[in-house]
């Protein structure tokens, strides 16, 4: 007799088990869900300017994006979509490097091409 009642009490539990589990398995989806549809939301949303600090973004819209916070933020979506820059600075080199500065080294193109870039921080008139 104590063999069935202990049989049966493993059936009871095992169900709760299954019940609980369920429970865990759909808290977990939902969470997934939610993750979808906050990116979905951030993706969505209207381009910033490109003037825009993007770090002070991030810190008005923290409770709204929340979950997308602890994906990088700052590594990953605060990336400029814009390659303007990177072809201002490739030009800019290819003033410095001319046929009598070819034999400049490449350390030397380095600091020159960041004085030619930052020298307005230095002057201010331009």
């Amino acid at each position: 007799m104590t063999a069935i009642v202990t049989s049966h009490h493993h059936q009871s539990s095992s169900s709760s088990f299954s019940f609980m589990n369920e429970r865990v398995s759909q808290k977990r989806s939902s969470k997934k869900i939610y993750a979808i549809i906050i990116t979905r939301q951030y993706l969505e949303r209207q381009n910033s300017n490109q003037r825009s600090d993007l770090l002070l973004f991030w810190k008005v819209n923290r409770t709204e994006y929340h979950p997308l916070q602890k994906c990088g933020k700052k590594k990953y979506l605060c990336v400029r979509a814009t390659s303007v820059e990177s072809e201002r600075v490739f030009s800019a080199t290819g003033h410095i490097i001319t046929e009598k500065m070819s034999k400049l080294k490449p350390k030397n193109i380095d600091i020159l091409t960041f004085l030619n870039k930052n020298y307005w921080l230095v002057n201010k008139e331009i």
